[in-house]
């Protein structure tokens, strides 16, 4: 859609995630996290449980770009090497391990801390792992000689991340923005 002209920005994104650099440009990181592996807590899990996932039934974001796979986010490259589940948010793939319809979910730490806010007897039930399946720092993508550049765009980011009439947008949601 990007190339396509559809649209030309893209927030919440990876320089690394196969952007043309010559394309395109990116302000500065705004964000780190990344993506966490659950499953549901009990005696048959072990410590390298989530070392190999080529044998597990996995709940995953569509189109997302995730480390166990190489990267890849087609669903037919994906179905055809794991047994995978792609969904289009978070809480459905929470729901998917909790209904053990999958064994493994990969889910963004921010979207477990926001969760766990209001459902904290949930961290007993689930495992989650020390790692993440990839840290990110996310940036802003712009395309170049497009109607906005990277300067203006990170001017506006940093401008609402550095207000304190905004604070309750990271503790809701359990981030901490890059100042």
């Amino acid at each position: 859609m990007f190339k396509k002209g559809a649209y030309d920005v893209s927030l919440f994104d990876h320089i690394e995630w196969g952007w043309d650099r010559s394309q395109v440009e990116a302000t500065r990181r705004y964000l780190t996290g990344g993506e966490r592996y659950i499953t549901l807590s009990g005696s048959e899990v072990h410590p390298d449980f989530f070392d190999d996932l080529s044998d597990k039934k996995i709940g995953a974001i569509l189109g997302y770009h995730y480390r166990f796979s190489d990267y890849e986010a087609d669903p037919a490259a994906l179905s055809q090497k794991f047994d995978i589940s792609l969904v289009t948010n978070q809480m459905q793939i929470l729901k998917m391990v909790l209904s053990k319809r999958v064994q493994v979910g990969v889910m963004t730490e921010s979207f477990l801390e926001y969760y766990f806010q209001s459902h904290q007897e949930m961290r007993s039930v689930l495992l989650i792992s020390d790692h993440y399946d990839q840290p990110y720092n996310f940036v802003g993508i712009v395309r170049k000689n497009g109607p906005i550049s990277a300067a203006q765009l990170e001017k506006i980011l940093f401008s609402v991340f550095t207000d304190n009439r905004f604070d309750w947008i990271a503790g809701k949601y359990g981030i901490t923005w890059e100042k």
